[in-house]
């Protein structure tokens, strides 16, 4: 199910913010949810599919792939009162997404990008 909604705005005072909005699509369920959006414009997030389940994706290149769920013994969806704490995610690779907001710069700060003095703790693979 898709829904589109058309505004008319017959001025925009000076200064106002204007947003654009994308119909991201779906997998054939009825919710589409964007989690993340990065300066690409890449859209991370999960959809409701047409079986039902839950499924990661990146919408990209004005397409959505789907990203799977978890693999092994946690890919399907472990009851509805405890998807609120399940990461549905891919069977293959993953790539880690970090929402920071940090608008200081005194130390530890993120600022400026690339050369704070606060960095991210280093990835480790467990198996």
């Amino acid at each position: 199910v898709t829904a589109a909604v058309v505004c008319w705005l017959a001025a925009v005072p000076a200064g106002a913010v204007e947003y654009t909005v994308t119909d991201l699509g779906s997998l054939g369920g009825l919710s589409t949810y964007a989690l993340g959006i990065n300066a690409t414009g890449q859209v991370v997030g999960y959809v409701d599919t047409a079986s039902g389940g839950i499924h990661a994706f990146l919408y990209s290149g004005g397409a959505m792939a789907d990203l799977g769920t978890l693999g092994g013994p946690n890919r399907d969806s472990p009851g509805k009162d405890k998807e609120s704490n399940w990461l549905p995610a891919p069977d293959g690779p993953i790539y880690l997404v970090m929402r920071l907001y940090w608008p200081k710069t005194e130390t530890p700060s993120i600022l400026p990008p690339g050369e704070g003095t606060w960095q991210p703790p280093a990835i480790v693979a467990v198996n």
